[in-house]
């Protein structure tokens, strides 16, 4: 019995139909989508988020170092305190007049 060897050939690439492999597709998606959500400075960011039940919440919301207390409904959001820059103090500096800063939708 005489033995034979088998030649394997390499497959052509997969085109995805602009003429580019679907790996080169691939990296250049993945580029693209590490790109997008680089992270970057943002001035807005929610620190703290509770609910209190249906459609309400109070929030600490911080705005170029100051930070916010606001509570909120479905139709209104109100700022209950500036709070001290310090990150670690969560005493503000009092409540804001009542209805000063209310915001309805």
């Amino acid at each position: 019995m005489k033995s034979r060897i088998l030649e394997i050939k390499p497959s052509p690439p997969i085109l995805n139909g602009t003429g580019s492999t679907l790996g080169e597709t691939f990296r250049s998606l993945w580029r693209r989508i590490l790109r997008v959500t680089a992270s970057r400075p943002r001035p807005l960011r929610l620190v703290e988020n509770l609910p209190l039940g249906e459609r309400r919440f109070v929030a600490v919301v911080e705005y170029e170092n100051s930070r916010f207390l606001l509570g909120g409904t479905a139709s209104t959001l109100v700022l209950l305190s500036q709070l001290g820059q310090d990150r670690e103090s969560a005493s503000g500096s009092g409540p804001i007049e009542e209805g000063s800063t209310e915001v309805k939708a």
